[in-house]
This record gives structure tokens, C-alpha cells and sequence, in this order.
């Protein structure tokens, strides 16, 4: 698509209605919760060097706002100035079993990349159902990614993948191992280096960062299979601080497998319990219970990030919050779309839901001055854009 892209790599060593629309013609702009109560705890480019951790360099959050549009594509190339040409990448959660709706959003994919080609697809958790994959000679890997993504030749770019709660039922290490299997294909498109690792993907103009962030720790279901992780999250984020604040890049986009905003009944408290520094729950015959939580919003917001994409509910959500868009976008088509345990009827946020119930994926188009994410379904509507402009002279 005319970017030219170098990917730098690193981990962290620690152990609206739905309607029809016309592409619009536009310019781009020059703690933790008691396991006891988890609602879940029933549930089934380029890579050109490696950096180590460096000295904390004080970086102001670029200042930047948000534009909520009615539904509408991303500009096409040949709409955009010379100058600035877009990176295009793709984000998708809960795709884990290679049902015909899962089919369908591949090839939506796969299509709708034909005049916006993807430098990268973000895999946001639940890469495999129902629990994972049993080693790097697992045949999931065959039959629900590469069969149904990699057999489509525009989806073949890099795949930045993070772990999911199922993910965890199984052998977890198996899918970061296979990133330096020889049984990863073309060249090594599966990428999960770590639990948690960033990439930056500099482009005319500027440069994306992206930091990839396990966040299973905020779930019972996951503790009790792994204690240690319930403490673990909380480095994680405070390492994630770090790296935010070592960043000079002009986007900071965080990806993770759960939400931090969720209508859902459930899994509404596993996202306050992951968004607060405090959060209140009730635990059964105890009743209301406030306890302390991750804090990870106060973080983002520090660190100047401008969206976090997630996934685990299978409906998609948006809410704008502190300066971040965040994107629910577990909606694949895998499992079926909507709440797990239906929804919070007194929820107000996230301010908006897919009442249509679509499956597909998220699109996202980065230029130096603006940012635009958005919904496509299965059918190649797009019916939902967010766009974050940066204000000119920041």
C-alpha cells in the first residue's frame, strides 16, 4: 500500500444503527477482585532489531480529539494527499473455532483488504476455543488459522497475537513458542514473542506504537489455574507504564484480551476491576463489596494512549473515555454474538452497542494527524467509524 515499514520489536521479560453507506470522500488531515466472585469463573513488517529495557525518558501525551462520524469507510488511498499515505492493520478477538460465520469474516477480510492492505492483524485473546491448543504441533493452528485467515493471500501479513482466558486452559506457552517454530508459515506470520511485548511501525510522516498487554490476571478463572498471575498483572501494567513513558511515538494504541468498558452483566466487573484503582461487587450472601482493582485507565491516560482494543465480550462496543477509544471487538463470528449472562440494563456505558448483533472486525487507518477505527461486518458494511484527530502544531 506504499508504506514503507520497519517493525522494532520487544518484549517484557517478566515472569448507531445499521445502514447502508457510501464511502465518504475526505482528506486526512496535515489489586484485583476475590476469585470467589468472578462472574466467569464458570466459563468454559519487518522485524529490523530487539530492544532491552532503556532509560525512562519523560514524554508529554500527545493532545488530541475524538470525532464520533456517522457510518463510513476509511478513505481509500487515492483520496489521500500524496504526502501522507495511510497504515492500514486490522483487529480481531474470540476467533477460535472455524465456524461458517468465522469463514465469512475471514473473507470479508480478506476482501475489503484488496484496496486497504493490512501492514498487521492484532489478535486480541481467545485465539483457540474451547481451551487453547496442546503444543506447537497442535493442528488449530492449521485448520482454525492458517485454513481459514492464510488461505487468503492479503491476510497474509503479520498476526501480533495476545493471549486470551481460553488460551490459558491449555499449553499457553505452546502459542508463543510457535512464533520461532518452524512450523510457522510464510516466513513466521504468527507473532506472540511474550505475554506482554510492544512494536513500533514507523510510516511517512510518524510512527504507531502498539503494546501488547496480558491482562488474564483480572480473572478467577485464570487464577486458579495460575495464582501468581493475580499479582503478576499488576507489574505488567506498571511496566506498561514504563514503556508509555519511554514512547516518542505519535499514536499509542494498547491491545489486550479483556475490556475495560462492557455493557455486559458479567464481564462488566471484570472491566471495572481492571479500570479502577477501587471497584465495588457484590459477593453473594456478603453483599456489596468494594475492593481494590489494577488501575490500568489512569495509566493509559498518562501515558498519552489514544485507543485500547479488546476483546472477551462477543458484541461490539465503543466508548470514549479520558481521551481513549476504547474498542470491544470480540465479535468474530466464532461462538455466536452478544453478552455473556446478558447485559447490565442499568449500564449507560460503553455509549455505544452494536444493537444489529453484526460479526466481522475492526479496521483501523493511521496517519500523522488522524486516526480512524472501524467496524465492518461480515458482509463488508462498515457501520460504525470512530475517528481521533490531532489537534495541528502537537
Amino acid at each position: 500500500h506504499g508504506v514503507s515499514v520497519g517493525v522494532a520489536m520487544e518484549q517484557w521479560h517478566f515472569r448507531c444503527c445499521r445502514r447502508r453507506c457510501d464511502p465518504l470522500r475526505r482528506l486526512f488531515g496535515a489489586g484485583h477482585s476475590d476469585p470467589e466472585s468472578d462472574p466467569l469463573s464458570q466459563e468454559r513488517g519487518e522485524i529490523d532489531e530487539e530492544r532491552g529495557f532503556g532509560a525512562t525518558a519523560s514524554a508529554s501525551p500527545p493532545s488530541a480529539e475524538t470525532v464520533l462520524s456517522q457510518p463510513a469507510l476509511p478513505p481509500e488511498p487515492a483520496q489521500l494527499p500524496e504526502s501522507a499515505p495511510p497504515l492500514y492493520f486490522y483487529a480481531i478477538g474470540d476467533w477460535g473455532v472455524a465456524s461458517r460465520e468465522l469463514k465469512a469474516t475471514a473473507a470479508a477480510m480478506a476482501k475489503y483488504a484488496i484496496d486497504r492492505p493490512p501492514a498487521f492483524i492484532l489478535s486480541l485473546g481467545d485465539n483457540f476455543y474451547p481451551a487453547g491448543v496442546d503444543g506447537v504441533e497442535d493442528t488449530k493452528f492449521q485448520t482454525d488459522w492458517q485454513d481459514v485467515f492464510l488461505k487468503h493471500e492479503t491476510l497474509r501479513v503479520p498476526w501480533h497475537v495476545v493471549l486470551g482466558n481460553h488460551d490459558y486452559l491449555s499449553d499457553w506457552q505452546a502459542q508463543i513458542d510457535f512464533t520461532k517454530s518452524e512450523r510457522n508459515p510464510h516466513g513466521g506470520l504468527w507473532s506472540c514473542p511474550a505475554q506482554n511485548y510492544n512494536f513500533t511501525y514507523p510510516f511517512e510522516g510518524g510512527s504507531l506504537e502498539l503494546f501488547a498487554l496480558d491482562t488474564n490476571g483480572c480473572q478467577g478463572q485464570v487464577r486458579r489455574r495460575f495464582p501468581a498471575m493475580q499479582e503478576e498483572l499488576h507489574e505488567h501494567i506498571k511496566n506498561l507504564s514504563q514503556k508509555l513513558r519511554e514512547s516518542s511515538a505519535a499514536w499509542k494504541i494498547v491491545f489486550g484480551h479483556h475490556p475495560m468498558y462492557t455493557r455486559g452483566s458479567a464481564h462488566g466487573t471484570l472491566g471495572s476491576c481492571l479500570r479502577a484503582t477501587e471497584y465495588s461487587y457484590v459477593a453473594g450472601s456478603r453483599g456489596p463489596v468494594t475492593a481494590p482493582g489494577y488501575g490500568l485507565e489512569e495509566v493509559l491516560v498518562a501515558g498519552g494512549v489514544q485507543a485500547y482494543l479488546s476483546g472477551h465480550e462477543h458484541i461490539f462496543q465503543h466508548h470514549r473515555a479520558r481521551g481513549i477509544d476504547n474498542l470491544v471487538c470480540g465479535a468474530s463470528g466464532a461462538e455466536g454474538t452478544g453478552f455473556y449472562q446478558g447485559e447490565n440494563m442499568s449500564a449507560t456505558v460503553p455509549e455505544w452497542v452494536d444493537r444489529q448483533y453484526n460479526h466481522g472486525f475492526v479496521a483501523a487507518a493511521v496517519t500523522p494527524e488522524l486516526l480512524s477505527m472501524s467496524f465492518v461486518a461480515a458482509d463488508g458494511e462498515v457501520f460504525h467509524t470512530v475517528e481521533q484527530r490531532r489537534r495541528s502544531g502537537k
